[in-house]
Parts: C-alpha cells; sequence; structure tokens
C-alpha cells in the first residue's frame, strides 16, 4: 500500500476543492494516484468540515440553469463554468437525469388531463 505525504495529500485535495474544482479523474491522472483513494480524501475532509462542492443543496431553479447554461458548451467550457460555481463537472449528469424523470412523470400524469379536456372542449363546441 502507497503512502503519500501530507503535502502531497493537501496538494491534491486543493486541486478538486473550489475554486479549482477540477475532476477526480484530472486529478487522480496528473497526480498518478488512485481515483479511489482520492475519493477517500474527498469524503474525509467533508466529514472533517471543509466544504465541498455539491449540487444537493441548491434549488432546483439552479440545477435547471446549470443545465441550461451549459447546454451548448464544450467539454472544457463546462469544466470552467463547474470550477466558478463550485460544482464538479461529473455532477451535472445526475441533475440532467433527474430533470429528465421529473419532466417525463409530469408529461405522463399531464397528457392524459390534456386529451380529455381535448375530448371536453369538442364535445362543447357540438
Amino acid at each position: 500500500m502507497t503512502r503519500y505525504s501530507s503535502e502531497r495529500k493537501d496538494a491534491a485535495l486543493s486541486k478538486m476543492l473550489p475554486p479549482q474544482s477540477r475532476t477526480v479523474s484530472e486529478v487522480a491522472s496528473e497526480e498518478d494516484i488512485p481515483y479511489n483513494t482520492l475519493y477517500i480524501w474527498l469524503k474525509t475532509a467533508q466529514q472533517h468540515g471543509v466544504k465541498m462542492a455539491t449540487s444537493q443543496t441548491w434549488t432546483a431553479e439552479s440545477k435547471l440553469a446549470v443545465i441550461i447554461e451549459t447546454g451548448t458548451l464544450t467539454g472544457s467550457e463546462i469544466a470552467s463554468y463547474c470550477r466558478g460555481n463550485g460544482l464538479y463537472p461529473e455532477q451535472k449528469k445526475p441533475i440532467k437525469q433527474n430533470l429528465c424523470k421529473a419532466y417525463n412523470l409530469i408529461k405522463s400524469k399531464i397528457n392524459p388531463v390534456l386529451k380529455k379536456l381535448k375530448r371536453i372542449k369538442e364535445k362543447l363546441n357540438r
């Protein structure tokens, strides 16, 4: 098992935390530190009160804004946007998936109601 100095660990963590907010995979390949090790360090830092970039406390409006604002951006532009907003680029995917699920659920509930209203309108027009 490889042991890392506290200086190296701190340097790697600082790259993954705001304001840099670089992805774990970027830091793992750059620092030649296993992906899992970096995640353990992040989790430990979070347990010790270090503020992490997180989308879990964002409002629905903020999450929607992330998807809209990054919709046409390239990979490097998305990374830059995420760094500036305290978000990891890989956190964007579940936000989008959850918003799509919510949209589809609402659509599936509204479509039958709209069809019923259309039939009622047609009956009233006769």
